[in-house]
């Protein structure tokens, strides 16, 4: 029995709800990064960034709106794959969640020397990397379930395959037969329809004999 690292609910309803707060997430981080940007490339004032820096603000802020929408797209898959117990999708998902864990230890990394780096921003980015590890275990468990359902046959469905037909030793052929003429003693032997004389009547043989007196006269 795989291990569920939250007991409050199954695994199954787990991971969807997880893939359901991940999407939400995904997309206010991916308005919040445009609106960003937008301000880096249009705003005008005291606060201005400097062209120098603003360039490589401008790629900070692209490739974090790649990583929300990749981490959208990536919680639509993983919704998919708990709902149809489909252990690809969650496979897929967890592949490329490693990744940006990686992507967010190195930053924080390199971010945690900087002066400017210091209080609500360590905060935020030490959320996300325990939240998404505490995803990435719930997953596993998820997918540790699946196998082992899979090999007890429970809740996957075989492909229907068709059975096979029995072919012949032989490949079959048409036989015809065709009928022999008529033998000359066949054609003898027919008679022909006759059809029987009228019933005998004595009205009609007095009447005959009154026409051949009535001729004699």
């Amino acid at each position: 029995m795989a291990l569920n690292p939250c007991p409050c609910m199954p695994l199954q309803s787990g991971v969807r709800l997880l893939a359901i707060i991940d999407a939400v997430l995904s997309l206010l981080n991916l308005g919040l990064f445009l609106l960003v940007l937008l301000a880096i490339l249009f705003y005008k004032g005291e606060n201005e960034i400097e062209d120098g820096d603003k360039g490589v603000s401008v790629v900070i802020v692209v490739v974090a709106i790649l990583i929300a929408g990749l981490q959208f797209l990536l919680a639509l898959r993983l919704y998919r794959g708990a709902k149809e117990k489909d252990s690809r999708r969650c496979r897929s998902w967890l592949a490329a969640t490693v990744v940006i864990i990686t992507i967010y230890a190195i930053s924080l990394v390199t971010n945690r020397t900087a002066k400017d780096f210091h209080g609500g921003g360590l905060a935020v980015f030490m959320v996300a990397i325990i939240y998404k590890v505490f995803e990435v275990v719930l997953v596993v468990a998820f997918i540790e379930m699946l196998k082992q359902d899979h090999q007890r046959g429970i809740g996957y469905i075989f492909p229907p395959v068709a059975a096979p037909q029995p072919h012949p030793l032989y490949p079959t052929s048409n036989v015809y037969t065709i009928d022999p003429p008529p033998s000359y003693f066949h054609i003898q032997n027919q008679t022909a329809h006759v059809e029987p004389p009228p019933p005998y009547c004595s009205e009609s043989a007095t009447v005959s004999q009154r026409d051949t007196a009535n001729s004699g006269i």
